[in-house]
């Protein structure tokens, strides 16, 4: 219960025992005289009657006796007089008004009026006794204290209303600092840091919130330590050092892991050339100077197209792996890339001769690793051989596509309209063995045959129809991902989480159906970081406020924002198998210190891509949390079949 409603309850429990107990003694108090001025009226009566009856009964006077008591006036009219005069004669009685007590059953059993009674006896001639009985109540005193009653407990419910509504007011401002208090603890976990908490008013409060502030001091400079030592083991491992680009082994691990799937692409060598002329000429500062220009024309090139991943992979040679890339894409990127090195190398004049050289080759499916970079690597001494340009582009060696660009979106706006997508679920384990979650994969049936993510994905980037996709997706899963009893992952896009409108959906979907957070959960991907860090954040937020599992897809690309990337406060992260078990040794530093970073902040790392018993068996010496490939393969799903995997 929280500690406002115990303060409440705690108040209207003590103010109303002392209104009880106040109440009751005034009651009490008031009954008391009540009881006194009425018993008193009954004795002065029968003492006023008694020497009035005496003379003319002391004579056997009894017509006397009885025209005076008849026209004795009654003092009360609640009294009741009765004369008896005994031998036969009958009682003369005298009754006022009697009034009715009007108050509640149970304040009728608290006072419980009494009714008063006085005797007198008299003395009547020839020896014999006459009897003098007076009667009464005080009902009128009793109805006039039940209103008294009534209108004071109704004052104090009043009153007691008001001060508690003051007094809750009160309360929540002062412990305000609690509750804020209370939601940076739980930020402090994701791991999210605030500004510094304001001092309270409360000096009871104050020390426990300089306490917090310096802790969550101590534990931001802590975890920047920690994400300053993964970057560093990153660079190390990953990053050239002179250029800041990625290095050969980062590469080789995004191109194993790009070519075990199948999609479309394009892949780029650039080479420099001279570098050694102009440093024994310029000197080594120059030619430095020459590689820090490359290499930020290339990252310039990424700032636009974050999908891009750029790599150094000597000291003269340079790739840019290009996933999803269409033919018409790859070519502007090379076109690009050789007007900004035409006016990079322009300074150092002509007298040189050709300063660098670029060759590229398309993917299209069924081209293997070894072929594409065969052919990137003709590509690039073709392009050095030819007196015309230094680029050159083998898109002529390739076979064209089965869908062209333009094909691509009709194929996916009908793929939504008509439901031809497909769904499958594939386990995403823990290194217990159990099941962790399923992820949702897609796929698009058409003319026979089917396509998967990997494929149309791209498009519906470029043709921003990531939120349509997204939308029909959870409203086609959302009745049956029960039927499961783990969550059903979803992947969204990056458009999704950019396009305002689906978030604000998504929010109002979720908070809608409240039944189904238990039973769904959400993937990110990394570039997201890069396209769309304000709607990835947004989405981030929603999550955790809904409590529901969320994870980041494929990290790696973008490992030099991992603060970034943690605070967003997600359950897991996936990483490719190529980082975690085909690094060399020295390499493994950087696996080893971002797995303890992770479990540090309770955060899971699942590592993609693991098919057999033998990589399964080197996840368990690197830490890892998880696994998901094909040693636990796809099973088809259709939702409309009862919700059933087939």
């Amino acid at each position: 219960m929280p500690l406002h409603r115990k303060l409440m309850l705690t108040t209207l429990l003590l103010f109303s025992t002392l209104f009880v107990l106040v109440v009751s003694l005034e009651v009490r108090y008031s009954q008391a005289h009540l009881n006194q001025q009425l018993n008193a009226s009954l004795n002065l009566t029968a003492d006023q009657l008694t020497q009035l009856l005496a003379p003319p009964l002391l004579r056997g006077d009894l017509e006397q006796a009885v025209t005076a008591f008849d026209n004795w006036p009654l003092g009360s009219p609640e009294i009741v007089v009765r004369l008896q005069l005994g031998e036969g004669m009958p009682d003369r009685v005298r009754a006022g008004r009697v009034s009715e007590f009007s108050a509640p059953e149970w304040f009728k059993r608290w006072v419980g009026p009494e009714r008063l009674v006085a005797t007198r006896s008299l003395q009547r001639a020839g020896g014999k006794e006459a009897t003098l009985r007076l009667s009464g109540n005080a009902h009128e005193g009793y109805q006039a204290l039940w209103r008294q009653t009534y209108q004071l407990t109704l004052w104090f419910g009043i009153s007691l209303l008001a001060a508690m509504l003051m007094l809750l007011y009160a309360v929540r401002r002062w412990t305000a600092p609690l509750k804020e208090l209370q939601q940076r603890t739980d930020e402090l976990a994701q791991p999210r840091f605030g500004h510094p908490l304001e001092a309270p008013d409360l000096v009871e409060l104050r020390g426990l919130v300089d306490s917090f502030n310096a802790m969550s001091e101590r534990l931001r400079a802590l975890f920047g330590r920690q994400a300053e030592e993964i970057e560093t083991l990153r660079r190390a491992a990953y990053q050239d050092r002179l250029t800041g680009l990625a290095n050969r082994a980062f590469f080789s691990a995004e191109m194993q892991q790009w070519m075990a799937e199948p999609g479309e692409g394009g892949l780029l060598f650039m080479r420099l050339y001279q570098l050694e002329a102009i440093y024994q000429t310029l000197g080594f500062a120059r030619r430095d100077q020459l590689l820090n220009d490359t290499a930020e024309q290339l990252r310039a090139l990424r700032r636009v197209t974050p999908s891009l991943l750029v790599a150094r992979l000597s000291d003269v040679e340079f790739a840019l792996l290009m996933p999803g890339f269409d033919p018409e894409q790859v070519k502007r990127v090379v076109e690009e890339l050789q007007q900004r090195m035409s006016a990079t190398v322009s300074p150092l004049g002509d007298e040189w001769g050709p300063l660098f050289a670029i060759g590229a080759a398309l993917r299209f499916p069924g081209t293997d690793e070894a072929g594409l970079l065969a052919r990137a690597d003709s590509a690039l001494q073709q392009a050095r051989q030819s007196n015309l340009s230094p680029v050159r582009f083998l898109s002529d060696l390739q076979q064209p596509p089965a869908i062209g660009r333009g094909e691509w979106r009709n194929l996916l706006q009908q793929a939504i309209e008509e439901r031809r997508i497909r769904f499958q679920l594939q386990p995403v384990m823990r290194m217990s063995g159990k099941i962790r979650g399923l992820e949702l994969l897609s796929e698009i049936e058409f003319d026979g045959g089917s396509y998967p993510a990997a494929l149309f994905m791209p498009f519906v980037e470029q043709f921003q129809l990531g939120a349509a996709l997204d939308r029909y997706v959870l409203e086609q899963i959302a009745p049956h991902v029960s039927r499961h009893q783990v969550p059903v992952m979803v992947n969204l896009s990056e458009h999704a989480i950019g396009d305002v409108g689906f978030v604000s959906w998504l929010s109002g979907w979720l908070e809608a159906n409240t039944p189904l957070r238990r039973w769904i959960g959400f993937e990110v991907p990394e570039a997201a970081l890069i396209s769309n860090p304000g709607g990835l954040a947004a989405c981030a937020a929603l999550f955790r406020r809904l409590d529901l599992c969320f994870g980041v897809d494929r990290i790696g690309r973008h490992l030099e924002q991992l603060r970034e990337l943690v605070e967003l406060g997600p359950d897991y992260l996936k990483i490719d198998r190529s980082l975690v078990l085909c690094s060399p040794e020295e390499d493994k530093g950087f696996v080893r210190s971002l797995a303890r970073m992770a479990h540090d902040l309770d955060i899971d790392l699942i590592t993609l891509r693991i098919e057999d018993q033998a990589d399964l068996d080197g996840l368990h010496e690197r830490s890892m949390d998880g696994y998901q490939g094909y040693i636990r393969k796809p099973i088809r799903w259709n939702p409309g079949r009862n919700g059933k995997s087939v």
